[in-house]
């Protein structure tokens, strides 16, 4: 069920309507929040607009680092796999066939 939950980034209230729990929203803004101020230490002046298109950039550039990570880390991961498997197949003993002549 959607509930109505306030947030603020950089001080600007704002409600939104989510089914998300309150902790986990607020958790986003803070990052959203962290973003923009970032900016605005380094960027005198900037409009509001492009303040939020820098965030949107810089956080988008953080998601695909991090996908991009993630899917390297599975590749890794599926590599070691198969090292093992090998390794594993390796120390089997083959059984014993026994043929009655």
């Amino acid at each position: 069920m959607k509930k109505n939950v306030e947030i603020k980034i950089l001080g600007q209230s704002y409600l939104i309507k989510t089914d998300t729990s309150d902790e986990y929203l607020q958790k986003i803004a803070g990052f959203i929040d962290a973003q923009m101020k970032e900016i605005l230490k380094t960027t005198a002046g900037i409009s509001s607009t492009n303040l939020a298109v820098l965030a949107a950039l810089n956080i988008a550039d953080l998601y695909f680092k991090l996908k991009e990570e993630k899917e390297n880390l599975e590749v890794s991961s599926l590599k070691l796999a198969e090292m093992i498997e090998k390794e594993l197949q390796k120390d089997k003993v083959s059984p014993a066939v026994f043929v009655n002549e």
